[in-house]
């Protein structure tokens, strides 16, 4: 455990992930990676709310960038942790990862998210229309 605090890299995530899918515990994953444990279990907890959640790594990378990158400049979606993660977990439910990814690469080239997250409730309504 060093006394400088960094964030955990897409590659600690994907440990994580993988030891998880292993059964190990909080306490070994944070021994292998040599972080505070405390660490782990609030990231493994944060995504893991019910028993049938699967941690998965890269969205939980592209949610920790994306809530970095915007701490000084917070719109809705963002103010709401639990929402966000919410919103992600649904779009990323029943195959609906290509579009997600699609949507994701070409808004994460434009600097206003405003208009990112208008997009992604728009999709999200017209999901539920067209499932209804």
């Amino acid at each position: 455990m060093s006394s400088k605090h960094s964030r955990l890299s897409l590659k600690e995530r994907i440990q994580i992930e993988t030891l998880l899918n292993e059964k190990k515990s909080k306490a070994y994953i944070a021994k292998i990676l040599n972080r505070s444990r405390s660490t782990i279990t609030r990231e493994i907890n944060k995504w893991i709310t019910c028993p049938e959640d699967k941690y998965d790594a890269e969205l939980a990378y592209w949610h920790a960038k994306d809530d970095y990158l915007n701490k000084r400049n917070l719109d809705k979606i963002s103010t709401y942790n639990r929402l966000k993660i919410f919103v992600y977990k649904g779009l990323l439910k029943d195959g609906r990862q290509n579009k997600f990814l699609v949507v994701l690469n070409y808004y994460s080239l434009i600097t206003q998210l405003c208009q990112f997250h208008m997009k992604l409730f728009i999709n999200i309504y017209i999901q539920g229309l067209k499932l209804l």
